[in-house]
């Protein structure tokens, strides 16, 4: 019996690989603040994992950056303009943890251990049902699996935008919790599809095809800075 073939995305950004221009950006890094933390649940000593955190800003333009924490909880914004924000942090079963009038004003910004309280809502019955995960977190990546989610109908394009830290401007820039220069990867092959051949593509791929999603945050040492591929 013939299956149908099943499309792997491997997405990377490369982070302070490409060393082209140093002096002349690092005015710009300066007007940036690094802000981080840790989520803590309340009834385990270890950090939380897969808590989603949104930072908004109060002024005008608002801007909205995304981001999850990781192995041990530990989650981080960068590039983060001065100015007045407020930070989101939500997870299945707890409560939303809501943070107003955090000041972005310094290089580095290091919020602390913060902890989620277990939701309170009442339940008149219990189903316990056995559900497939739709995130997984490995040492160096996190990967969506893509056959656990609801997808009928979806493109590839509509499945990108349900993703929390993964954003398709209209010009077909990828950026992967704030950060561009994302490499795509295709079934292990580096695909050179952007702007808006790449948006095309996704368009024309139905997200039932994909059979998982996979993020690498810090690329190992057998992809170059030039995005050459696997060696």
């Amino acid at each position: 019996m013939l299956l149908t073939p099943r499309f792997v995305f491997t997405f990377y950004f490369l982070c302070g690989v490409i060393g082209l221009a140093i002096l002349s950006l690092s005015t710009a890094f300066s007007q940036t603040s690094l802000l981080s933390g840790q989520v803590n649940s309340v009834t385990e000593t270890r950090g939380l994992v897969g808590v989603h955190a949104v930072l908004t800003s109060y002024s005008a333009p608002i801007t909205t950056q995304y981001a999850v924490s990781g192995n041990e909880g530990r989650f981080a914004f960068e590039n983060v303009h001065k100015g007045l924000y407020r930070l989101t942090l939500s997870h299945v079963g707890y409560q939303t943890l809501v943070i107003d009038s955090i000041a972005c004003h310094q290089q580095r910004i290091e919020l602390g251990e913060l902890t989620l309280a277990l939701s309170q809502q009442a339940l008149e019955e219990v189903v316990i049902r056995t559900k497939k995960p739709v995130i997984h977190y490995e040492s160096d990546r996190f990967r969506v699996d893509v056959q656990a989610m609801h997808t009928r109908g979806d493109q590839g394009i509509d499945l990108l935008g349900r993703i929390p830290g993964v954003k398709l401007d209209r010009d077909g820039e990828l950026s992967l919790q704030g950060k561009t220069g994302v490499l795509v990867y295709i079934n292990g092959k580096q695909s050179y599809l952007t702007g808006n051949a790449l948006l095309s593509y996704l368009k024309s791929l139905p997200a039932s095809d994909i059979a998982s999603i996979d993020f690498l945050p810090t690329p190992s040492a057998s992809y170059d800075a030039a995005g050459s591929g696997a060696s």
